[in-house]
């Protein structure tokens, strides 16, 4: 029977909840006020009456089959979020759970099926959104009374925490140019650029065709209204509309437009052809693939690691910082308002108008401001800076 007890806590009075599901683990939930602890204490006891309407053969069939007749159900899903389920099934779940019968999911498989990721080579985050898929799965069979349970509830524990609050890498312009030569090939080449000198996303210049590149006009222009993803059979898909639904026109500065001007002059391209296509096939290149592309090369640069997203990041960076102008930045990038990009880049977006200022204080002096050009040069030496440590050590 679910017990309601009233607790002292540093934030205040609290209700804790306390009960034990059939298999004796107990189990706890704390509440604000009384009223809710008491509703909780009657669904839970509303559940264990539920659960033994629920027929026990359902725990014998095998994972596969839940997880299947789930991904299923999910109608409402967007195609990325499909195709995103659809990979960890196919990649962490189904290969080490999928004859598993659902009965036999506890602690000690969970903990073996996390010593199977590490050996396979995945990171704590692609375990933890497989476990979280997986939990999913199990969510939606209890609520069609296929399962009195989660099996998963509680176990989260069990898995590796995975590294917060890391510093995205930024790479400068010249740091763009030197992993996109790092690439050994001129259509890697011109992928890096295209990423970190126009700030689309991967799947947006992975989408790019001929028909959409506009490099006659006074300011060169790529049209991007579409977006290749993952698809529900783990392979690429184009999706017909880009993360936001918006289509938008992005500017292609150099080297950007070089590069591609140079890649359409090597070959005969159709309007609706891919620009950026697979070598073998000639359809959608693979997302995975260009991932490894782009971090042997960061590799081989010695950066610290770098991925395609991150060339996205580096340029709104990069832009923010040279120009400070957040509404043409927020539209090269493709965010719904001017807010998304300051709540994500606010703190280079003041740095940036800090700048600005300080710059124009000095030139109101008849000073030739040099602020910032000692970061951007990177050739400061030990002996330039020694003057300023001995004047902040005096300066007390």
């Amino acid at each position: 029977m679910a017990s309601v007890k009233l607790i002292e806590r540093k934030s205040g009075r609290g209700w804790k909840v306390i009960w034990r599901d059939k298999t004796g683990h107990q189990w706890t939930e704390t509440f604000k006020s009384e009223a809710m602890a008491r509703d909780k204490a009657i669904t839970v006891e509303a559940d264990k009456i539920r659960g033994k309407r629920v027929d026990k053969g359902e725990k014998a069939q095998p994972y596969s089959d839940l997880a299947e007749a789930w991904l299923r159900a999910r109608r409402n899903l967007t195609q990325k979020l499909r195709g995103n389920y659809r990979n960890r099934l196919d990649h962490q779940l189904l290969p080490f759970w999928g004859t598993t019968r659902i009965e036999n999911v506890d602690a000690d498989s969970v903990s073996r099926w996390v010593e199977w990721c590490e050996k396979k080579g995945f990171s704590a985050w692609t375990a933890l959104e497989a476990f979280t898929a997986m939990s999913a799965s199990f969510g939606w069979a209890v609520s069609v009374r296929k399962l009195d349970e989660n099996p998963l509830r509680g176990l989260r524990q069990l898995l590796p925490k995975p590294p917060r609050g890391t510093e995205r890498t930024v790479l400068e312009p010249g740091e763009i140019v030197r992993l996109a030569d790092a690439t050994g090939s001129p259509m890697y080449r011109a992928m890096v650029l295209v990423m970190g000198c126009t700030g689309m996303r991967p799947g947006e210049m992975l989408a790019l065709r001929a028909g959409d590149v506009h490099l006659q006009e006074e300011i060169p222009y790529a049209w991007v209204t579409r977006s290749a993803v993952v698809g529900t059979n783990g392979g690429m898909e184009m999706n017909e509309h880009t993360k936001t639904g918006q289509d938008r026109r992005v500017d292609l500065l150099e080297p950007a437009r070089s590069a591609i001007a140079s890649r359409m002059q090597a070959g005969q391209f159709g309007d609706d052809e891919l620009i950026f296509p697979a070598p073998r096939t000639g359809g959608i290149f693979y997302g995975s693939y260009l991932r490894a592309i782009v971090v042997t090369a960061s590799e081989a640069c010695e950066f610290k690691r770098v991925v395609p997203y991150g060339l996205r990041h580096s340029y709104c960076v990069n832009s923010i910082r040279t120009t400070g102008d957040i509404e043409y930045v927020a539209q090269q990038m493709g965010h719904k308002t001017v807010q998304t990009t300051l709540g994500i880049y606010n703190r280079h977006v003041t740095n940036a108008s800090r700048m600005r200022s300080a710059r124009a204080l000095e030139g109101s002096f008849g000073h030739k401001s040099t602020l910032g050009r000692r970061r951007a040069s990177g050739d400061q030496t030990e002996a330039a800076r020694e003057p300023v440590k001995r004047v902040r050590q005096t300066s007390g």
